[in-house]
This record gives C-alpha cells, structure tokens and sequence, in this order.
C-alpha cells in the first residue's frame, strides 16, 4: 500500500515552522518584485533617460512645457510694480498738461524739438559730448523730438532715488547717429558712476505710443525693466491708431527686453542687433500687423529670440539668426483670443501670415521655431541645429509650407501636431533617433527630402486620423523601419531611397541601447532559476519520502510476519473471560540498620524464604478500529527478583552487628511498542520503526526524513523508555 508523503507526515514533523500561507505569499512577493523590477527596467530606462541622460534630452523635456517660466523675487517684483505704477500716473498727469514735478513736456509745434532744446529747458545737464538727461521727458501729440547727435553718449539717470524716461504720448520720436559714429543711450547710476544694471527700483526707458519711432545707428544698454511699454525701448499702439515704426542699425544690450511692438501697424527693424536682455529679444504682440524683420542678430537672450503672439499677424522675418536663447530660437502663436462672442471683439479664426525666408537658429534651449495655431505659414531657408525640436508645428493650423530646409534637432528635426495641409519639400532632417513625427491628426506631405537618424525610424506617424506620405527622397541610418504608422496612424512611403538604411529589430536596438538594463536582465534569470529548482528539489523531496515511507512499511510488515511465526500460538481468548488487567508490583524498601542492630539474638536462626514468583504483567495490545488485529510483541518485564533459601547461623550471645546490606538497583526494562503492521501513523513512528526493528542509524533516518537528527533520536529514546 504506497503513502504519499505529504499525508504521511505532518508539517511540524517535517520541521517546517512556517506556515504554508506564508511561505506562498513571500515566494509571491518575490515574483511580483522581479516581475516589477524587470519593468522598471524596460520601461523606466528610457524615461530615465530622457529626464538625466543627457542636456540635449533634458533640454527636449523642457522644450515640451508651454510657458513655464523662471521664478522672479517677490520683493524685487513687488518694487517694479510699483515703480510702473507711479510711472503710468506720471504719464497720465503729462497728458492732462498737468505734468508733475521732474516732467518736461513738450508741446505741438511746427518744428521738431532737439537736444539743445532740452539743453535749454534744462533736462539735459553735463558736457556737449557727454550730455546726462536728468528730467523726464514727455513729447505730446502734435510735437517731434529729434536727438540727432552721432558720436555722443546721452545718458538717462537712473538710480535708487528714481530714473527718466522719453516717451512720445502721441507725438513722434527720432533717435539717430552715424554708420561709423553711432548714438549711445545709455541708464546711467551718478551715484555708482556706472551703467544701471539694477531693476528692482526702475530703470531708465525710451516708449513711442500712437506716433512714429525713427531709429537709425543708436546703441542702447541698460535700459527697461518689467513691462513690455517700459522694457528698453517700445512702441506701443492701439487699433483706432497709427504707430509705426521704422529701426535700421540698431544695437541693443543689458536691457529688460529688446524691441517691443504691441499693437503697431507698421514696423520695419533693419540691421539691427540685440543681446543679453532679460527676457525675448524682440517681441510682437496684441495685434501687430506688417512687421518686417530683416537682417536681424539675436544673441543670448533670456527667452525667446522673437516672439510673435495675440493675434499678432502678416510677420515677415528674413535673414535672422538666434545664436544663444534661454527659450525658443522664435515662437509665434497664431492661435484665436476667443472662442465665441466676446467684449473685446477678438476673432475666433486663427491669425494667418507669417512668412520666414532665412532663419538661423543655435542654442536655442527650449527648440528652435515653434508655431502654433498659424495659418498661411511659409517657412524656407531654415537652418536650425537645436538641442530639442528643430521645427515644431502645433496647433489646429492649416496651410503651412517648408522647404530648402536644414533642421537639426536633439530629438526630432520636425514635428506635426494637429496641423493639417502641411507640405515639406527638399528639406535635409537629422535627429537621434526621429526625423519626422506626424501626430494628434496631422496631414502632412513630405517631397524629395532626405531624413537622417542614428538609430530609430525616419519618419512616424501616431494616432487616429494622423496621415503621412513620403515621397522620393531617401532615408539614412537603422532602425526596424524607415516610414512606420503607429496606433492607427497611416503611413505610405513611394520612390523612398533605403539604400543607406539598415534594418535593426527592435528587440536588438534597446539591448544596444540599454547596457545596464541589459545586464540587470541578464541576472534576472539567475533567482528565477533558483526558484525553479528550489520547487524541483522539493517535489523529489516529496517523492523520495513516500518511496522511503512505502519501503520502511513493507520491510517492517515483514519483519512482523517473521516474527509471529517464531512465537508459540495463544490460547484462544473466550469473549466471557474478563481480560487480564496489568498488575503494579510495588518496590520494597531495605531493613534499615537501626532496625536490625536492635533486634536481639536468639542464636544459629534457619529462614527459609517462600520462592513465590511473581504474577507477570500483562501488555495491552493498542486497537486499530481500520486494521487487522495481529499478535502483540509480549512485554519483558522484571517484576521482583526471586529470593532463594538462606541459612543464617547462630552469633554468640550478645548484640552481634549486622553489616547494611546495599541494594542492588533493578536493571530498567526495556518496553518495545508493537510496530503496526499498516502505514505509519506519523513520522515519529516510520523513524522509531526504521531505527529499532530495521536498524537504520539515525542519521540516515534524519537525513531521508529531512528532519534534524537529534529529533530522531529524542524519538528512539522515548520509545524505548516506554513514554
């Protein structure tokens, strides 16, 4: 009859301490941290790697936030609030020919109003070469400032104790040197005998609104702080007026903002250059229209190169060039000011007109041009090498063309978002690892254009409604796939030269590309492995001890058999017959000594002890109600030693000394328990029955078992003391 091991022995016998639920809960754990830190490892690498892996990738990261911007300290931003605050109502009481003290204003006159006129009046101190403005000035509607004065420097006090400023209210401007004897304005601190590069108080600005800014050959610094209206220098308008502006040879530095046109209807910026400003380095806003930038240096501006934004339309921008932007090389944003009927009476269309022919952009942090939500957009003659996105083109706009082309980008040369009718024409793409990305529904055509990747896909498009077609051309580098279509994107490719493509799986390209996941992977198996053996060695653990269960049963069924055919047969038991109970033979103490050197003598004494034996003590044999009763092993017992005749002689009179007799200790019987003859009941038993009938040593019982070995042997004690 074979027993399977796991009913044969007890858990506790097994020596197993732990719960079955808990030892499947931790081997459950350990499944689900392996499980997690493989994807961790796959998924999270690439993640991780976009976040810290490189500036170019970080910087691509960062491109992809909107308008996050850099915090300004609140006290300092408190103080230029303020600063503007009164500044407006300085201008407001200019206006009413209220001007308070420190204010001149020059009224409508025929002719326009020059430097030594205000040399006259008094706002302007110092030297003939050197001249410090030292009171605000105000050119009202109907009059005509001219600074013409090539060669000097016209510095504008600025300091704790408050600063000046040129504003034409309605009136018109003309600031102007020569090519080689240039203008100098300048914010100038009398207190530090220095430029002002300090903000938080106010700085000295020059503003145009509602009139005409005429600019030839000035070089500006130190200028502007907070606002668009008092950056540096600004012309500002409304719709119900004309403000025009018409800047050639203009070099601007260390101000708070370039050029700013808000609400012009006309500007056209020629020649000119601008660097080291705090935030764009020229910006168009609030309705600006037919603005023309042509020949244009940004450097090292705090955001972005240009800005073209709210509602803003009809920019043209040729032969620019960004070299150094803490933003975007250029960013407009044609997107509608509403989205229905409005107080403003703004459009829900998108604003439309923008065209570029010859725009440079390096170093540019967040990407290199970004265009949303433009309509009519005409991009050519790019070259951008930009850390993120060469060309990003978002928003639902429609209409835009790019061609003669060089975009270089950090992690795709173009991308297509949401913009439907977009054509790109024999443009050169080169990124790490996408050259072109159509997505969120975009329709773009790509004509006659070579896209270059490390390693990756040429050209992707993602998700419903995305269509890209790609046609003639060629494509450059590895990957899986040159032109792919992903999440129900489509994706067609005609006349595509692949002769420098090489196919790479993809399972390849993230090993290749993923080192040290690939070694985390490789020790993966190693614990798996171990898991699968530790469960193997159990289940031959099982299996090994239900064949040593089956073999100890057998060989002790023999040895039983063997050993009732020796024994004579018993009478057999009448069931009226009471059965023979066990009979306890108590120990009798020794004589003491006392007693028996008081005893008197009475000479030579014969005794004769009775040899009476003693009555044997009868075992019970155990009852199994499933089994077969066999014969029981008899039970040695030593009840009483038997005491033979003794012949004691007479002592001569007198107390006669009786030497103390010692006892002699019994010898400890030894009780054998009947072995059953079916399957073992417990371990204890199988491990008792192996090591006495079968004489195994214990040893080897413990080890078959899986049991320690001084458990083994406690159990043999016991038995063979009988408990």
């Amino acid at each position: 009859m074979s027993t399977d091991g796991s009913d044969l022995f007890s858990a506790e016998e097994r020596g197993d301490t732990v719960p079955r639920w808990v030892r499947m809960a931790l081997r459950l754990a350990v499944l689900v941290v392996l499980l997690g830190a493989t994807a961790g490892v796959v998924w999270g690498n690439d993640a991780l790697r976009e976040r810290i892996g490189s500036g170019t990738e970080a910087a691509a990261a960062t491109a992809e936030d909107d308008d996050a911007e850099a915090g300004t300290d609140t006290a300092a931003a408190t103080s230029q609030v303020e600063a503007l605050r009164r500044e407006d109502a300085r201008l407001r009481s200019s206006v009413d020919l209220a001007p308070p003290a420190g204010t001149l204003v020059l009224l409508a006159r025929p002719t326009p109003y020059t430097l030594d006129d205000l040399v006259a009046y008094g706002a302007v101190t110092g030297g003939a070469l050197v001249p410090t403005l030292t009171t605000s000035v105000v050119v009202a509607r109907g009059a005509r400032l001219d600074i013409i004065a090539p060669g000097r420097t016209l510095r504008m006090r600025s300091d704790a104790d408050g600063f000046v400023s040129i504003v034409a209210w309605d009136g018109d401007l003309r600031l102007a040197g020569t090519a080689g004897q240039p203008l100098r304005i300048v914010g100038w601190d009398p207190t530090e005998v220095a430029p002002d590069s300090t903000t938080s108080d106010g700085r000295a600005y020059i503003r145009v609104k509602d009139g005409r800014l005429d600019v030839a050959h000035v070089a500006a610094n130190h200028l502007g702080f907070w606002s668009g209206r008092t950056g540096g220098i600004a012309l500002t308008g409304t719709s119900e007026t004309l403000t025009r502006a018409f800047v050639t040879g203009l070099t601007v530095s260390d101000t708070h903002l370039g050029l700013f046109l808000s609400g012009v209807s006309e500007a056209v910026v020629d020649g000119s250059s601008f660097s080291r400003t705090q935030q764009d380095g020229i910006e168009v806003t609030s309705g600006s229209t037919d603005v023309l930038l042509r020949s244009v240096r940004l450097a090292d501006v705090g955001r972005d190169g240009v800005l073209v934004s709210r509602g803003s339309s009809t920019v043209t921008a040729t032969d620019v060039t960004v070299d150094g932007a803490a933003g975007y090389g250029a960013r407009v944003d044609g997107a509608p000011l509403a989205d229905g009927p409005n107080s403003a009476g703004w459009s829900t269309d998108h604003y439309a007109g923008l065209d570029v022919d010859g725009f440079s952009v390096r170093d540019a942090t967040r990407g290199g041009l970004r265009i949303d939500g433009m309509d009519d957009v005409a991009l050519a003659h790019l070259d951008v090498d930009a850390p993120g996105t060469a060309l990003d083109l978002r928003g639902g706009s429609t209409g835009t063309t790019v061609a003669d082309s060089d975009l270089v980008g950090g992690t795709r040369a173009l991308r297509v978002a949401a913009a439907t009718d977009v054509r790109v024409t024999d443009v050169t793409a080169s990124a790490p690892a996408t050259a072109v990305l159509a997505e969120q529904g975009a329709e773009v055509e790509v004509d006659g254009s070579t896209m270059t990747v490390d390693e990756g896909h040429a050209a992707v498009a993602q998700g419903a409604d995305t269509t890209l077609a790609v046609t003639g051309g060629s494509v450059v580098g590895l990957g899986p796939g040159a032109v792919v279509a992903r999440s129900g994107a489509e994706a067609t490719d005609a006349d595509v030269d692949a002769a420098d493509w090489t196919y790479r799986p993809v399972l390849v390209s993230w090993a290749l590309g993923n080192v040290h996941a690939l070694l985390l992977l490789l020790l993966l198996p190693v614990p798996l492995l171990g898991l699968l053996f530790i469960v193997r060695r159990r289940r031959s653990q099982r299996e090994l001890r239900r064949l040593f269960a089956d073999e100890m049963t057998r060989l002790g069924r023999a040895r039983l058999t063997e050993y009732a055919e020796e024994q004579p047969a018993r009478p057999p038991v009448s069931p009226a017959d009471p059965a023979p109970q066990p009979v306890l033979v108590p120990d009798v103490p020794p004589v003491p000594t006392w007693a028996v050197e008081s005893a008197p003598s009475y000479g030579p004494v014969t005794a004769v002890v009775e040899d009476r034996p003693a009555e044997p003590v009868q075992a019970v044999e155990p009852v199994r109600p499933a089994e077969p009763v066999q014969a029981a092993e008899p039970v040695q017992a030593v009840a009483a030693a038997t005491a033979e005749p003794a012949t004691v002689e007479a002592a001569p009179a007198g107390p006669v000394p009786v030497p103390a007799v010692e006892p002699v200790p019994a010898e400890e019987p030894v009780v054998r328990v009947p072995v059953p003859a079916g399957p073992a009941a417990s371990m204890q038993e199988l491990a008792v029955d192996a090591v006495v009938q079968q004489g195994y040593r214990a040893s080897d019982v413990a080890r078959s078992l899986g049991v320690p070995t001084s458990r083994v042997r406690g159990w043999v004690t016991d038995h063979l003391r009988g408990l």
